[in-house]
C-alpha cells in the first residue's frame, strides 16, 4: 500500500514539475516581437470574441517603433520604446479610435491588461507573453498569419481608375484618397465638394462608413457622383508592389485603382 502511494507521489510531483517547466518562458528580442499576433488569452483566460466582431490583435513595427491593432471593437494605434531593454515594454503610448460595439467587456479587459504591461518574453511555442511589473502573464500572443493590413493604406493616394476608366480632373490635378490611421479617418478630393468619414478593415476587408460631404452645386459633379456609388459598394481591397491599391466590390470586381502618392 505504502508503496503505491509513493509512485502515485512521485508521479504527480514529476507531473507538476513538467506543467511547470513547459510554461516557462525565455528572453525575448524585438526581432521575436515582430509582426502581428492574435491575442489569444488575458489574464489567464481564453478570449472569446463577441458575434459580429473582430477578433482583437496587435501588431508591431520593430523599425519605428509604432504599433496598431484591435481590440475587437476599436482599433489600437501608438507607440514603444524600440531602444527600450530586451524584453522591456510600455503600452502607455498606446490609443484607440471610440466606436462604441454591443459587446465591450472583452475590450475593456484587453485595454486594462495592455495597461498593466511591463515585460515579454517568448514561450517554449513561439508565442510571446506579456507580463506585469510582478512578472505576472497577463496576456499571451499567437503569431498571426501574414495578410494585408490596414496599416497599409496609411497615407495618399491618387485615383487612377474608376469602375474600369482612367479618370482625370478638367484642372489636370488627381483626385486623391487620403487614409489616416491614426482615427481611421478618409478624405476625398473631387472637383466640387469634398467626401470624409470612417474607414474599418480587417485583414483584406475594408467597409467605408458615416460618410459626409460639403454641399456645393457645381457644374462637373460626375466623379464626385460616381465615387459616392463605388465606396458605398466597396468589400476587399488589395495592394501590389507597395505602391498600386485596388479597391473591390462585393462581387469581387476592380472598381477603383488609386497609385501611392506619399505617406502620413
Amino acid at each position: 500500500m505504502m508503496r503505491k502511494i509513493f509512485i502515485a507521489c512521485v508521479a504527480a510531483s514529476m507531473a507538476a514539475l513538467f506543467a511547470c517547466q513547459s510554461s516557462k518562458t525565455v528572453k525575448a528580442t524585438l526581432a521575436d516581437l515582430k509582426g502581428e499576433w492574435n491575442i489569444v488569452s488575458v489574464d489567464g483566460e481564453d478570449v472569446t470574441v463577441p458575434e459580429d466582431q473582430d477578433a482583437p490583435f496587435i501588431g508591431f513595427d520593430t523599425t519605428e517603433g509604432q504599433l496598431y491593432g484591435n481590440a475587437s471593437c476599436n482599433y489600437l494605434m501608438g507607440s514603444f520604446d524600440i531602444n527600450a531593454a530586451p524584453g522591456v515594454i510600455d503600452f502607455s503610448g498606446m490609443a484607440s479610435t471610440r466606436r462604441m460595439c454591443p459587446d465591450m467587456a472583452l475590450e475593456q479587459k484587453i485595454l486594462e491588461a495592455f495597461g498593466q504591461v511591463k515585460s515579454y518574453s517568448l514561450t517554449a511555442d513561439g508565442d510571446i507573453q506579456l507580463s506585469n511589473a510582478d512578472g505576472k502573464a497577463v496576456m499571451l500572443l499567437e503569431k498571426r498569419d501574414p495578410q494585408v493590413s490596414a496599416r497599409e493604406l496609411n497615407g495618399v493616394w491618387n485615383v487612377k481608375t474608376l469602375a474600369d476608366t482612367p479618370v482625370e480632373s478638367p484642372e489636370g490635378k488627381p483626385y486623391q484618397f487620403t487614409f489616416n490611421l491614426n482615427d481611421m479617418t478618409f478624405f476625398v478630393t473631387t472637383d466640387c465638394n469634398n467626401l470624409s468619414g470612417q474607414f474599418k478593415s480587417e485583414a483584406n476587408e475594408l467597409e467605408f462608413f458615416s460618410v459626409t460631404a460639403t454641399m456645393m452645386a457645381c457644374e462637373n459633379m460626375a466623379f464626385e457622383d460616381n465615387i459616392k456609388t463605388v465606396i458605398n459598394d466597396v468589400s476587399t481591397f488589395k495592394i501590389t508592389s507597395d505602391t498600386l491599391l485596388t479597391l473591390f466590390n462585393k462581387e469581387n470586381i476592380p472598381v477603383v485603382t488609386m497609385v501611392k502618392e506619399s505617406s502620413l
